[in-house]
């Protein structure tokens, strides 16, 4: 077998005697290829000699590979559109600093608010904005916030949020997952969720963030479409590019154990009030897990973060922001140096589009907490270790999830329940009552009911047709149950409340289904 300094040496020495094969290989340039009749005259032999070698190549070479000049319309057309665009954007600049100047927040800021310049620059740059829309009517994002290098345990997230978007009403919804929860891992690995980022960078999975929203959605049984994962140094660099961010601090609390840098502590306080701070307050601000005054848990930085999230949102949304094409550049430039996320720029515009329609004010936050009414119970691990886990199972957790846009629908029908324990089984309405509570579903009496030989759960909807989101959440909460619009059985020790809306007698079926 030949070494490769012989195959190199041949290949030299070929070079030499007859044109390489592999120099033709490339597509050659318009400069390269000429017409035959117009060819140079050589003024000596050596130019000669070349240009009978092109002579030849141009009577072999395949016609299809030779470039011709475009369509000079088709130039002209391109020059037009480029032109156009840089018009547009130095005139929105021009103008959003003659409007930060004179701030002008009158009628005329307000019309030129519904001028939607991004959407005709869309159109002319041919982006596709319709990437939101699916079968499913819900776009799941979930955002991680982690330490990044430098800190104590770099890639746990300490922050976890799962946002869901619903395109064809415009609601918006983010739930706050406790980073002590378990979930699986693989088969007989439960380990904290924060973990999960973290495990996928030290096993070398190609997309960390993307493996750990698969483990994250099937934990919840919600297919996850984006993923966005931004550490300490990117939060507070965004947040001071934006001036700082506008924040309700709603507590007077201090934190005496909030962790530095060299792996001490120090004491951090916050004054109850509105006020606008900088990126390092604001981490602070979302990062305190030891505060006084209630602020001194997960929960409680949970329900923070998503304040700042939202504060953020606001400063990014700001009318003068998005008419300034430089800052709006700087800011999008940012979130890719620090943001690891698989948002491309189409659906970057389809989220902006979305948000003009969303009413911010009635933004659906919840956290998942082990409280009195919460879905999750503390437990001590075998090694010591701290932990959550589902009180009943994680169906209850995908319930959750699933229900989260008709939970705040439910609240707004407002409907009244007469819940009735039609079994022996002592605590069932009670338990089931809690269950709707969670849903959203808070006007709920509950007692025996007459006869307590139901086996199947039955659902009398009183309504007339007029509460069928509450109607849809009894369903989702009592799978089993049988709906009916005849008239309820009335109990002769109580009477049903004024005016109520659905009457639901437990069966048997309920029992078993708690006790699986």
């Amino acid at each position: 077998m030949k070494n490769i300094d012989g195959i190199l040496k041949e290949e030299k020495k070929d070079s030499e005697t007859k044109i390489s094969v592999h120099q033709y290989t490339k597509k050659p340039t318009v400069d390269e290829v000429s017409v035959e009749t117009n060819l140079p005259t050589p003024k000596d032999k050596s130019q000669q000699e070349k240009t009978t070698a092109t002579d030849s190549f141009l009577r072999h070479y395949p016609t299809e590979f030779i470039s011709y000049p475009k369509n000079k319309q088709k130039k002209w057309r391109l020059f037009f559109l480029i032109f156009l665009l840089i018009i547009t954007l130095f005139g929105s600049f021009l103008f959003s600093n003659y409007l930060s100047l004179n701030k002008s927040t009158g009628g005329l800021g307000l019309a030129l608010q519904k001028l939607n310049l991004w959407q005709q620059l869309n159109k002319l740059i041919g982006l596709d904005t319709n990437k939101l829309i699916n079968e499913r009517d819900r776009v799941n994002i979930l955002l991680l916030g982690i330490g990044g290098e430098g800190h104590d345990g770099p890639y746990l997230t300490d922050t976890i949020i799962l946002a869901s978007v619903k395109p064809s009403t415009s609601q918006t919804a983010m739930i706050s997952i406790p980073r002590d929860l378990v979930i699986k891992y693989n088969e007989g690995y439960y380990p904290r969720i924060n973990e999960i980022y973290s495990l996928a960078i030290k096993n070398q999975a190609i997309d960390p963030a993307n493996y750990t929203a698969e483990l994250i959605g099937q934990a919840f049984n919600q297919p996850i479409d984006y993923y966005a994962v931004i550490d300490f140094n990117g939060f507070k660099n965004i947040i001071d590019y934006l001036d700082g961010v506008e924040i309700n601090v709603e507590n007077d609390f201090t934190d005496y154990q909030y962790p530095t840098d060299n792996h001490k502590y120090q004491t951090i306080s916050f004054t109850a009030g509105r006020q606008t701070i900088d990126g390092q307050t604001a981490l602070e601000y979302a990062r305190s897990r030891h505060g006084n005054n209630g602020e001194g848990s997960d929960f409680a930085r949970s329900r923070r973060q998503q304040k700042v999230i939202m504060a953020v949102k606001d400063k990014i949304l700001n009318f003068n922001l998005l008419l300034n094409p430089y800052k709006l550049n700087r800011v999008y430039q940012m979130m890719r140096q620090y943001i690891k996320t698989n948002i491309d720029i189409d659906t970057t515009f389809s989220f902006y589009e979305l948000s003009r329609d969303i009413d911010w004010s009635g933004i659906i936050q919840k956290n998942i907490d082990d409280g009195p009414d919460g879905l999750l119970v503390p437990v001590i691990t075998e090694q010591g270790a701290y932990v959550l886990q589902p009180k009943n199972s994680y169906t209850d957790l995908q319930s959750f999830a699933q229900t989260i846009f008709q939970d705040n629908i439910a609240t707004s029908e407002n409907a009244i329940i007469d819940l009735q324990n039609g079994t022996t089984v002592s605590g069932l309405a009670y338990t089931v009552a809690q269950k709707f509570k969670e849903h959203g579903i808070n006007n709920v009496s509950y007692h025996n009911a007459a006869v307590r030989d139901y086996q199947q759960t039955i659902i009398y909807d009183l309504s007339k047709g007029q509460k069928e989101k509450t109607k849809t959440i009894l369903q989702t909460i009592l799978p089993s149950a049988t709906i009916t619009t005849n008239n309820a059985p009335i109990n002769n020790n109580s009477q049903l409340p004024n005016n109520v809306d659905f009457v639901v007698i437990l069966g048997q079926d309920v029992s078993n289904l708690l006790l699986n």
